[in-house]
């Protein structure tokens, strides 16, 4: 049985915003950007999959500012260039570390 949590297990806050990790909206944000809450590993398998594994090698270039940008990525893959930064945001919003796990 999970534990009934009321309050912030970091800060002490009542208001509980991720019950699962009994956190709160603001400890919440700085554990994802710390990278201490791990990455979406359906999302990244389910691109993955649909795109082939050097789509994340792509993405990593990006990252480097390696001579590509969203809009290469997105004529490269066949998908416009907001979708390009919607994969890029929701891969790197906890920076590199989610690559460097392999997922």
């Amino acid at each position: 049985m999970k534990p009934n949590r009321k309050t912030c297990r970091d800060c002490g806050n009542t208001k509980i915003f991720n019950k699962k990790r009994g956190l709160c909206w603001k400890c919440y944000q700085r554990a994802y950007k710390n990278g201490e809450i791990p990455p979406l590993p359906r999302f990244t398998r389910r691109i993955k999959d649909q795109w082939g594994p050097e789509i994340m090698d792509d993405i990593t270039r990006i990252e480097a500012e390696d001579g590509m940008n969203l809009s290469d990525l997105g004529r490269k893959y066949g998908f416009s260039r907001e979708y390009a930064r919607q994969i890029f945001k929701r891969i790197y919003k906890k920076g590199i570390k989610a690559l460097d796990k392999g997922i």
